[in-house]
């Protein structure tokens, strides 16, 4: 079967989103963050046990560093990791995999907001810039290549809005309920999605209440709320309210004036499309705007116009901008990109607006060609500079963040285990990357009265033995070498006492 024009190019805008996401994706940065060492060792204890790291069985809800995390991304890492076994890339997978698939679904979102615009011409190149933006957005780049949920949360919520959007202009009924099962399903992969989905099906229902009777719309959402019942449980409990207690406002005295203030930040120009997330866990000295700078005209012409239309799905994709970024408002650290990433179901479909109409107010077809041309060079050009600055710059001088020198020293320790019978790790307070990069038997850690003893392994205990390997940053016995990261500072140091 013949691919049609469309059909084609969203094909090679596709390979593009998943080349650039795909290259050195377990070496840029070569370490994983604490959450991805988390999330991996949960996994391998989930296939090698059936059992979390602290025995729970088949756990819905993860308990880790004090809070609980999410069971998406981690049981389609125990899915991956039954396959190829545990590895940096089985964590980094999911979100690989998700992040591809939503650029071809933001060009089907896309046909669905325009499916009833009268502009034919605008309409058919809207979805596929929108899709090539969002292949190459520094933002989706940045957390669709580590293990973040993030990515996966993203995914559903743009397939749960595209089958909601179908189901309405189609009159299905099964494909809202679909949409209503995806929408749940956002809750079980993504924090942030506890404020956006919310507000965003109550949105939709407002909407578009009188496309179908109430009964059925009761009917519709019925399986929905079936399986949102375990989760509105957890979110009840103190359990769920654990990482509200880590990073709410309004667990440390914040007032709404807090609230404006960080709401201002996420949705500054400056932050979205100069400065970047300075949010300190992923800070350096390089930063990296989240949107490129040649689509700011383009973005606040779209955002004007749509506003400006008041055609009811313009109008949607208007508030969902402003809604997925309440979430990180709500929250200390601000402004924090990882936190407002579910906005970019929507940023790249208004700049895409924007740029057709602009286009379009040339009669001229030769024009029109040229600046289309010039303005993906243009973009480009402005990937390949994020790029360069991400691998030849960013990831080099983050390895602390990634924890490459955690793992260089593990993998060390795994070559010279055979000459020792105590090996001491003085690392992170967190056990959680070395159990992950030792790959400790989830089993032996399950039932090991003291944690901190594995074995011949010693992560942060007192050392008691007369003779041993220790790892660490003090100075301790015979040197054997130091363990660098990527940028050439030492990270730890490996001694024999």
């Amino acid at each position: 079967m013949r691919l049609s024009k469309s059909s084609f190019l969203i094909l090679i805008i596709v390979l593009i989103g998943f080349f650039v996401r795909f290259y050195k994706i377990t070496s840029s940065p070569e370490g994983l963050y604490i959450d991805e060492t988390s999330i991996g060792y949960n996994a391998y204890s989930i296939i090698s046990t059936g059992r979390d790291e602290h025995g729970s069985f088949m756990p819905l809800f993860f308990e880790a560093f004090g809070e609980y995390k999410l069971p998406v991304y981690i049981y389609l890492v125990a899915l991956v990791q039954s396959v190829i076994g545990p590895s940096d890339l089985s964590v980094r997978i999911p979100s690989l995999v998700f992040g591809t698939l939503s650029i071809p679904l933001i060009y089907l979102f896309s046909g669905e907001i325009f499916r009833n615009f009268r502009e034919l011409h605008i309409k058919s190149m809207v979805g596929i810039l929108a899709g090539f933006l969002f292949a190459v957005s520094p933002w989706h780049f940045q957390f669709s290549r580590p293990g973040f949920e993030a990515s996966v949360g993203l995914f559903l919520l743009i397939l749960g809005l595209y089958l909601f959007l179908k189901g309405v202009n189609k009159s299905s009924k099964l494909n809202i309920s679909l949409s209503f099962i995806f929408f749940v399903m956002t809750l079980y992969s993504y924090n942030s999605a506890r404020i956006v989905t919310p507000l965003v099906l109550l949105l939709l229902f407002l909407m578009y209440l009188r496309n179908f009777d109430l009964k059925s719309w009761v009917k519709m959402a019925i399986p929905a709320l079936i399986l949102a019942i375990p989760f509105l449980g957890f979110s009840l409990s103190p359990e769920g309210f654990a990482r509200a207690r880590q990073v709410s406002v309004f667990f440390q005295d914040g007032t709404a004036a807090d609230i404006l203030s960080n709401y201002s930040k996420n949705i500054s120009p400056l932050y979205l499309f100069k400065e970047g997330d300075p949010t300190f866990n992923h800070l350096t000295i390089y930063r990296m705007s989240l949107l490129y700078l040649v689509e700011v005209p383009f973005f606040f012409f779209g955002l004007t116009y749509l506003i400006l239309a008041r055609f009811k799905n313009f109008l949607l994709i208007v508030a969902l901008f402003f809604i997925a970024l309440i979430p990180p408002a709500l929250a200390t650290l601000n402004p924090h990109a990882l936190r407002g990433m579910l906005v970019l179901s929507a940023t790249p479909i208004i700049t895409a607006f924007g740029f057709g109409y602009f286009l379009f107010s040339f009669k001229s077809i030769y024009l029109r060609r040229i600046m289309s041309i010039l303005f993906v060079i243009v973009i480009l050009a402005s990937t390949l500079s994020f790029l360069d600055t991400y691998h030849g710059k960013y990831a080099p001088t983050s390895g602390w963040d990634w924890q490459v020198g955690i793992k260089r020293a593990s993998l060390r320790a795994l070559e010279l285990e055979g000459n020792y019978n105590d090996i001491y790790f003085d690392v992170d307070p967190r056990l959680i990357p070395v159990l992950w990069y030792l790959k400790i038997d989830p089993g032996q850690y399950q039932k090991a009265i003291n944690k901190s003893r594995l074995g011949k392994f010693h992560i942060n205990d007192t050392i008691f033995s007369t003779h041993g390997l220790y790892i660490g940053s003090k100075s301790m016995g015979t040197l054997i070498n130091y363990v660098y990261y990527p940028d050439g500072k030492i990270a730890y140091g490996i001694w024999e006492f």
